[in-house]
């Protein structure tokens, strides 16, 4: 078997391989009498039917099986041989098949990169340092509160925070009519005016508002539009907080114990938050700055496919999957794809340079975690390990934080004391063209 392969450009080969004769002939002969052994034709008893007979009607048919055979088998003999490593599927082109000539095909595909690895004590690391303090417990308590808050209709004029709930009249020509909609007052509301409006008003007070229709409006003519509006206050409700008492732990899984085991869960969970922000912070660093020092063609296969995901992971989040995109959103994506497409490529490269397999320990570690936001948490770390897809991304998340724990043994490490907030609210390292999902048409 002839075998030659030509870079094409980038990462692309084409490989034309020259098949021998005897060997298509040899595989066809074999077809011809599996052929033969099965066939059931009219006028011959199974398994009797002469070869010539097989040969005049499915010979055509069976030579391009066993062309096909070869040229799979052949494509693979020649990449162990030539040693290469696919990025992509092979798009296969068939010579001309005639009986006794030499077989040739080509493939064309792209390899993966070779990765020219950079100084790993080169990247520059802030390792942040914090503590969960008892004024953190604190805000948690009372976030926790405000999100159990209950609302009680109340007969006074609407103020800043309370629930107004009203019925909104376009005046003129326009054909509108919101009833029963609900503002905070005072607070961030889709048409501008309306939730301050509100404040002083009480149930069944009307005032005429100049306001704005939103841009999200079914009726394309009216988005956008300045128009006055009737607002009448229905209702006026304010919220009230939760009592610390038995009910409120009860009612957030926490049967015993009261404030004390309470406040103790609440702290636990947010050390759980701060190990996760920590060690995302230090990831993304780490990451962002491998992939800065490494330039190497990208195979466009992967980029596509990457983008191909990222493309229905956003149509999936707007609710729009045939919605349009503008061109510097789609390109912004892109980058975004070539991002993830580079830093997996790098970081495949050093676990398999220094020959890493998943911790077992780390892997059981993230899916607990994971299952730590479930009622039945056990449920959920038996079907991680019974789903092989399920417990290969576990995996592969776990090899991605052993290259990064290796590149910081080997990195410049500075830890800076930062409070619980600061961690937490600290921004993540952008990626290079990443588009907020907002952006999308």
């Amino acid at each position: 078997m002839q075998v030659k392969v030509e870079k094409t450009g980038g990462l692309e080969r084409r490989m034309t391989v020259v098949v021998p004769s005897p060997a298509i002939e040899e595989t066809f002969e074999q077809k011809l009498a599996e052929r033969a052994r099965n066939a059931r034709l009219n006028g011959f008893r199974p398994g009797k039917t002469p070869i010539k007979e097989v040969r005049r009607r499915f010979g055509k048919a069976l030579r391009m099986e066993a062309a096909i055979a070869s040229m799979e088998t052949g494509f693979q003999t020649a990449v162990h041989e030539h040693s290469l490593n696919l990025a992509s599927a092979p798009a296969f082109q068939m010579g001309a098949l005639q009986p006794n000539v030499d077989f040739e095909f080509t493939a064309t595909f792209e390899v993966l990169p070779e990765i020219p690895f950079g100084d790993f004590g080169q990247v520059q690391v802030e390792q942040p340092v914090a503590e969960v303090k008892n004024a953190d417990v604190d805000d948690m308590v009372e976030t926790l509160r405000a999100n159990h808050k209950q609302w009680h209709v109340v007969e006074r004029p609407a103020q800043k925070g309370d629930r107004a709930t009203a019925d909104l009249d376009v005046c003129g020509d326009a054909e509108f009519k919101g009833d029963g909609i609900v503002v905070l007052v005072g607070e961030a509301f889709p048409m501008p005016g309306i939730a301050d409006a509100a404040a002083g008003m009480s149930a069944g007070e009307t005032k005429r508002v100049a306001s704005t229709f939103p841009e999200f409006m079914a009726d394309e003519a009216l988005r956008g539009q300045d128009a006055e509006f009737d607002l009448t206050v229905k209702e006026v409700a304010e919220a009230r907080l939760p009592a610390l008492d038995d009910a409120f732990f009860a009612a957030l899984g926490i049967a015993e114990g009261g404030e004390t085991r309470f406040r103790q869960e609440v702290r636990s969970d947010l050390e759980t938050r701060l190990a996760v922000a920590t060690r995302d912070a230090v990831r993304g660093q780490v990451l962002t700055q491998l992939v800065a020092m490494h330039e190497f063609d990208l195979p466009q296969a992967l980029v596509s496919r990457e983008r191909e995901a990222l493309d229905a992971t956003v149509k999936q989040r707007l609710g729009q999957p045939d919605g349009e995109q503008s061109p510097e959103f789609g390109e912004a994506l892109t980058r975004q794809a070539e991002r993830r497409v580079r830093t997996g490529l790098v970081v495949n490269a050093i676990v398999e340079r220094e020959g890493m397999q998943p911790d077992g320990a780390k892997v059981r570690e993230r899916i607990e975690e994971i299952s730590r936001g479930y009622e039945h948490p056990e449920q959920v770390v038996a079907a991680y390990y019974r789903d092989e897809n399920l417990l290969g991304q576990v995996e592969s998340v776990v090899l991605e934080d052993q290259v990064v724990a290796h590149v910081l043994s080997l990195a410049q490490v500075q830890t800076v004391e930062r409070s619980y907030q600061d961690v937490l609210n600290a921004p993540a390292p952008k990626e290079e063209g990443e588009a907020p999902p907002s952006e999308a048409a």
